[in-house]
């Protein structure tokens, strides 16, 4: 079993400023998410379908998904995904995962329904990464530990341990996920620049 420390951050006007960078509201009541166990986990996104409203930064490869998956393999969730350019061309860029461990909020309104999550854990060029549960009282961010985040060429990886996402509901093998990337700061869906799924959740792999 892989062993990784977490450093908790402390409970600071930063972290509810987490919140708006990724568009969230926090307040929105809970709903349970649906699996669908017979859907494939690879997600498959379409190369040039960056959104029509994205206008935070350019166009660029790198904020386009065109492959991810998350995979369980009993002791940790590995993220991973390919984009359509090298991971960095844009420094600012956040890749969010939003989880849905059993209590998932559709939290875009109409232009994403059916994403539904209770969780993000959010990856940078850097390779930082941070998760954060939206259903605590007060949501604190977790810093990943060093090492956790992996970038090669236009592929992104994450290894979370499982103890950072538990569950609200559903069994860890029956997890789902959807991907977006997003640039800067603020609450404007204007700054993500593609789902993947376009509009649903993916299953998560079981690896065990």
């Amino acid at each position: 079993m892989d062993t990784m420390k977490s450093t908790k951050m402390r409970h600071t006007p930063r972290a509810w400023a987490l919140l708006l960078v990724l568009g969230i509201t926090p307040m929105l009541g809970a709903c349970e998410g649906t699996t669908d166990p017979d859907r494939p986990s690879i997600i498959h996104d379409a190369t040039g379908d960056i959104r029509a409203s994205f206008n935070a930064s350019a166009r660029n490869a790198d904020l386009d998904v065109v492959r991810g998956e998350m995979s369980y393999d009993g002791s940790n969730f590995v993220f991973e995904s390919t984009l359509a350019g090298a991971i960095g061309t844009t420094p600012t860029a956040l890749f969010v995962w939003g989880v849905n461990r059993g209590a998932g909020t559709a939290r875009f309104g109409d232009i994403a329904p059916g994403v539904l999550f209770d969780a993000v854990v959010i990856l940078r060029p850097d390779g930082t990464g941070q998760v954060l549960d939206l259903t605590a009282t007060s949501p604190t961010p977790t810093n990943l530990a060093a090492g956790s985040v992996s970038i090669n060429g236009s592929t992104l990886t994450a290894r979370v341990p499982a103890n950072l996402l538990p569950t609200k509901g559903f069994s860890l093998e029956r997890y789902t996920v959807n991907l977006w990337p997003r640039v800067g700061v603020g609450n404007n869906n204007v700054q993500i620049s593609d789902f993947a799924p376009d509009n649903s959740n993916a299953p998560v792999r079981d690896r065990r």
